[in-house]
């Protein structure tokens, strides 16, 4: 099964990322966090945005705002994240 025809593939690292970026303000600057290049920082960013088949950010050329579907996201991709470091924290605990 390859990526293309397994489904939806939405991964924890494409979600840290996306909210990198709404903390950052920048693809650039998560891109630097993250140390990766901006190119393909932003290739991720747009991989979310095609497994959700909406847009995330309104972008310029100095600036991103999230959309109504990115903040959407954006509390739910938190909450993912933060559901998945307990699960691990209470299996390590065991």
């Amino acid at each position: 099964m390859t990526e293309d025809t397994a489904g939806s593939r939405i991964s924890l690292e494409l979600l840290g990322l996306f909210v990198e970026v709404v903390e950052r303000q920048s693809i650039s600057a998560a891109a630097r966090a993250w140390q990766i290049a901006p190119s393909l920082a932003a290739r991720k960013i747009g991989r979310l945005e095609a497994e959700l088949d909406t847009r995330l950010f309104d972008r310029t050329t100095r600036r991103i705002h999230l959309t109504e579907a990115g903040v959407l996201t954006l509390a739910w991709a938190r909450d993912v994240l933060a559901h998945h470091n307990r699960l691990t924290d209470d299996i390590d605990a065991l």
